[in-house]
């Protein structure tokens, strides 16, 4: 099977994309930050105050 310039810059340009929309996907899936201890959520203004919540909305 022969390809034309075009047809291949296509394939190419496809695969590219495949392959990097892949990594992205994989890399938002980590998340860097670490989970917050007991002690450090209630030390939180929003950490059982529900009216920090609602004027938040």
């Amino acid at each position: 099977m022969v390809f034309s310039m075009k047809s291949t810059l296509l394939l190419f340009v496809f695969v590219l994309g495949t392959i990097l929309t892949t990594q992205a996907q994989v890399k938002i899936g980590e998340c860097g930050t670490e989970p917050l201890t007991q002690e450090e959520a209630q030390n939180q203004p929003w950490f059982g105050n529900n009216q920090s919540t609602k004027n938040n909305l």
